[in-house]
Formats: structure tokens, C-alpha cells, sequence
């Protein structure tokens, strides 16, 4: 049994207290699988005793509700009730920023450049996204350090 991705990892989206998780199952025989999440605030979108028929060789396209941020795992069982695979998750909460960070040189005249930038998540695809960065930069041939911080807006 092959489960993919090896581990599926999301954040909530700001406002949601729930996601959508998938896996792909693919089985080298034709069978039947039954679908078992450990946590109870993961939920199979399919039939309620959680079975799933598997063609051999055809990647089946398996669904849950995540009703919390939480990493968990679903075990893959055969009809005999053995546990034959696992896809383990990581959902965690929204982001309230995004950051970002950056080394730069350039060989031609040894000036070495560091940068940082920091901006909010939307909480709506209406609204504007802001951020602010900063950065120094180096030039040895001038030994002179040189600094920069800038706003700006997404929208």
C-alpha cells in the first residue's frame, strides 16, 4: 500500500476552524481498505464505516474534514482489521505573518547584502496586505555599511 503524500501538512485559513485533507491510496492488488482516523476531529468524507475499494494499480483519492489544527495519523486497515499503512497529518493554525529573509553577494564587487521582510496574512482576499522590510548591505571597497527599511501595501 502506498499513501502520498508521506505526510500532508496545511494551515487553517484565517477565519476557519476546519480544513479539507487528502491522500492518494494505490494498491498493487485490487481490495478493499477500511479508513480509521485516530482523532476524533478527523473525519472520513466517505462512508461512515470508513471502507474504501481500492482498483490495483488506480490511485484512489481519499478525503477528510480536519475539525481543529492538530497533527494526527489514519490507519489503513485490511478487511481482517490489520493495520497495513499510515498517512499521518500536520494542520496547524492560521499565520497572522509571513516572513522572509535573504543573504546576497555579488563577486563582482565583494558587496555582501542582508535582508528581512515581515507583512500581515490578509484576513480577507479584499483587504490590502502590508509589510515592512529592512536591509544592510556591506561594501568592503568602501568599508561602508549602508542601510534601508521600506512599507509597502498588497492589494
Amino acid at each position: 500500500m502506498l499513501v502520498q503524500p508521506a505526510r500532508a501538512e496545511q494551515y487553517l485559513q484565517r477565519g476557519y476552524t476546519a480544513a479539507n485533507l487528502s491522500f492518494s491510496l494505490l494498491s498493487e492488488v485490487s481490495t478493499e481498505v477500511i479508513l480509521r482516523p485516530r482523532d476524533p476531529r478527523t473525519v472520513f468524507r466517505g462512508p461512515a464505516d470508513g471502507r474504501v475499494q481500492l482498483s490495483a494499480y488506480a490511485a484512489q483519492s481519499v478525503s477528510f474534514v480536519v475539525m481543529a489544527a492538530h497533527a494526527g495519523t489514519v490507519d489503513i486497515l485490511n478487511r481482517e482489521g490489520t493495520v497495513i499503512a499510515q498517512a499521518t497529518y500536520d494542520v496547524r493554525p492560521p499565520k497572522a505573518v509571513n516572513q522572509s529573509a535573504s543573504l546576497g553577494y555579488n563577486p563582482f564587487d565583494g558587496r555582501t547584502s542582508l535582508g528581512y521582510s515581515v507583512s500581515l496574512v490578509p484576513t480577507s482576499i479584499f483587504a490590502p496586505s502590508l509589510g515592512v522590510s529592512a536591509g544592510l548591505s556591506f561594501n568592503p571597497a568602501q568599508d561602508r555599511v549602508d542601510g534601508s527599511v521600506s512599507l509597502n501595501v498588497r492589494w
